[in-house]
């Protein structure tokens, strides 16, 4: 029971500092029969005992005749509790069903007086929740919004007190009033006995009606920004994601023009998104991989000699520990240590995807990079490498290349270098699929999958080998540039200057 002093009460009941409670009514006692009868005979059962005189009814527990009348009156009192209970829940429900909304005083609003179902913004408190939306969005965590909001002295709660902790800002952001929107019956009672609380929704039965109204007040923050809160908050949650939300960038210079930056974990990306993306960086509508076959490539582009006709042999063929190796199974990916010592012993890595070529990159990146993937641990002297969690990236691999579930891949890199950049460039159509399993000994292996035109071929014609395609024509134009930057596909939205506007100014201070 929510019942502070009630409960502190019986506290002192055992502690043997009251031996006598004059109560009112029953009613006023306890709201049903078991919780009445069952306190007072805990009461009697304590040493001393503890009577309890009801006025209204004239019982007192000390007589034992008392107590027939006391069940009689509990059981009033219960009925009593149940029909004011119905009641207002009928008059709950026919208020939302009319419009007429309950809408208590909430941090950021004050009540219109003039109408009383509406909010009016107080703009002192509207500029607290902006910037806490704004902080988030940006991708902070609601700890480190809370650290910084109790430092600056900014109020949290519309009695302008200063008691800021990470349950403060979730619950800010957790309210679709800010934004002007309003559904009512979020929760509702599901017993008058227990005055427990449960969270509504259009799945749970017996619960009552919801109403939702768009534009209902005036917002404090635009409902697009709510909106993005909202996927953040969710995607942090079940994917585990840190930082900002992820959005789709692309190089869009060197040889590694067209690759996108992804986000291992984030699940809302598919093959179209990545697409779009390398798309974005294309000439005259042509993308990368439709210049590079058009690109005729002949003698004089790499040696001295015209390869026409030869092949360049599958790595499928030839997968050895000491090449640089990505191994890829439906939820998560790791790279050997090979290629971490190719990539110069760096800590953190970002990865790559061009979805027209089906190729995977990995070069070096900081620490504080957006997409960037702590990928070893060191524990003393050794550097082990770590599995990374990657069920949204790994996902949509599995379903472009159709590899089956329970398969685990492996696939080698080739090492692109130029000054002080690198990375290691992944041809994922050279993948070796491979499955676990029993063998007649009952033992386990792994049995490898090669792709069917390795029966007529050793690999690819050299002039259509992708590698061999990007790498000349990227040296024909001079420019490398493995290092180069990402570009963000499109421009920010106005919520979005706004809030790093705001944000900037704020830690600027």
């Amino acid at each position: 029971m929510h019942r502070d002093s009630f409960n502190r009460m019986i506290k002192d009941c055992k502690k043997g500092l009251i031996d006598l409670i004059l109560v009112k009514s029953v009613s006023r006692f306890a709201r049903n029969v078991v919780d009445c009868l069952s306190t007072v005979e805990m009461l009697l059962g304590l040493r001393p005992p503890v009577r309890v005189i009801f006025e209204s009814e004239n019982i007192d527990t000390a007589k034992t005749e008392s107590m027939f009348m006391l069940q009689i009156m509990a059981m009033m009192a219960e009925g009593e509790s149940r029909n004011k209970s119905d009641i207002m829940k009928w008059s709950y429900n026919h208020r939302n069903s009319i419009g007429r909304f309950m809408t208590p005083r909430l941090f950021g609003y004050e009540i219109d007086k003039d109408l009383p179902e509406k909010y009016r913004i107080v703009e002192e408190e509207a500029e607290v929740i902006r910037l806490v939306f704004s902080m988030f969005s940006l991708g902070m965590i609601p700890l480190k919004i809370a650290e910084i909001m109790q430092k600056s002295g900014k109020i949290s709660n519309y009695k302008h007190e200063c008691k800021w902790k990470s349950s403060v800002v979730t619950s800010i952001l957790d309210n679709e009033r800010r934004c002007g929107e309003l559904l009512a019956s979020k929760t509702f009672t599901v017993s008058f006995k227990t005055h427990k609380s449960v969270r509504n929704g259009p799945d749970v039965e017996d619960g009552p009606n919801q109403y939702f109204v768009r534009e209902h007040h005036d917002p404090i923050v635009p409902i697009e920004m709510f909106e993005h809160v909202v996927k953040m908050r969710k995607a942090r949650k079940e994917l585990n994601l840190t930082g900002a939300f992820p959005i789709m960038k692309v190089i869009k210079t060197g040889v590694l023009k067209g690759f996108v930056s992804v986000s291992l974990r984030y699940t809302g990306f598919d093959i179209d998104d990545y697409l779009s993306a390398s798309n974005f960086v294309s000439e005259k509508g042509q993308s990368v991989s439709s210049r590079l076959e058009n690109a005729n490539l002949r003698k004089g582009d790499f040696s001295h000699f015209d390869l026409d006709g030869y092949e360049l042999l599958d790595s499928q063929l030839f997968i050895s520990s000491n090449m640089p190796i990505a191994k890829i199974t439906s939820e998560e990916i790791s790279f050997n240590k090979i290629c971490y010592e190719k990539l110069g012993s760096c800590e953190a890595i970002e990865v790559l995807y061009e979805p027209h070529e089906s190729m995977m990159a990995i070069r070096p990146c900081q620490a504080d990079h957006p997409n960037a993937v702590k990928w070893v641990k060191c524990n003393g002297k050794r550097t082990i490498m770590r599995k990374l969690k990657a069920y949204g990236f790994s996902s949509l691999l599995f379903e472009t290349n159709e590899w089956k579930s329970n398969f685990k891949v492996k696939v080698i890199g080739n090492k692109n270098a130029k000054g002080n950049d690198s990375a290691i460039i992944f041809n994922i159509e050279e993948a070796e699929p491979s499955v676990k399993v029993i063998g007649e000994d009952g033992k386990a292996f792994y049995r490898n999958y090669y792709p069917e035109r390795l029966a007529d071929h050793f690999g690819e014609e050299y002039y259509q080998y992708k590698f061999s395609g990007r790498t000349a024509l990227m040296e024909t134009m001079k420019k490398w540039d493995l290092g180069a930057t990402l570009e963000s596909i499109e421009s920010d939205p106005a919520w979005m200057k706004e809030a790093k506007k705001l944000v900037g100014e704020f830690l600027s201070r």
